[in-house]
């Protein structure tokens, strides 16, 4: 899967890259279905998010299951945040309602004004183990420890996702998880950053704006955050346009 990096239009508006997908814990359950699934689906550089999903049978996310409230996923909703916050500004503020309706018709769709993308293409529970071990041997010896496999793959994905941003357009593009540093340092070629507040920074690169947030689950991060970054964003756009 290492051309597969995430989901949603490369021409979208509101770009979001992560260190990686996340996943259930069992190899048969949540991960083999996703390799298969991709190969099934013409192993595009993008997928469809809720059609992808779907097809390894997960729709939690997008509609009542079992009678059960459709499920927002944590990230997503911050990410969602700053997209509405984006759009609409703080006149407008964002409802429940909002959110569900947005994760279940619009993130991550092809045609869509979102894409969600990874810098490593293999989803995982957590960050402090490696399901890929059992995979090995001695044509894909990186399998053997995640500092091997981050090594081996680190550099050809950040090179790529820098020329899908150089030509995709423009817009903005959000990086999350400030311990990943070192990596977005390197996508943006160590441009200078400008410090916006205490959480949020930001860069003109390619002809848009890259922005840097913690990760939506990091401790001490404000509630508002994601609603600031997304204000940020709107009034740049605005003073853009002034121009």
């Amino acid at each position: 899967m290492n051309s597969f990096y995430g989901y949603g239009n490369l021409e979208g508006r509101y770009w979001f890259i992560g260190m990686e997908e996340g996943c259930g814990g069992n190899w048969q359950a949540d991960v083999l279905p996703r390799f298969t699934t991709w190969h099934a689906l013409g192993r595009k550089e993008t997928e469809d998010l809720r059609g992808f999903h779907f097809s390894i049978g997960v729709r939690k996310h997008w509609e009542r299951v079992n009678n059960k409230a459709v499920s927002v996923q944590f990230t997503w909703r911050r990410l969602i945040e700053t997209i509405l916050s984006a759009q609409n500004g703080s006149e407008v503020p964002i409802e429940p309602h909002d959110i569900v309706t947005y994760q279940s018709q619009h993130l991550g769709t092809q045609d869509g004004d979102s894409c969600l993308l990874e810098l490593l293409p293999l989803p995982s529970p957590n960050i402090a183990g490696f399901a890929y071990k059992n995979l090995a041997n001695e044509q894909y010896p990186f399998f053997a420890t995640r500092a091997l496999y981050r090594k081996h793959i680190m550099t050809t994905r950040i090179d790529h996702i820098r020329t899908l941003m150089e030509n995709s357009g423009t817009g903005h593009v959000v990086l999350y998880g400030t311990t990943y540093m070192p990596e977005w340092n390197a996508l943006v070629m160590n441009a200078q950053w400008e410090q916006m507040n205490e959480f949020i920074k930001r860069c003109p690169v390619f002809g848009r704006y890259v922005w840097c947030v913690p990760h939506p689950r990091a401790w001490g991060n404000p509630r508002d955050l994601f609603q600031t970054l997304g204000y940020m964003i709107r009034e740049t756009d605005a003073g853009n346009q002034a121009h």
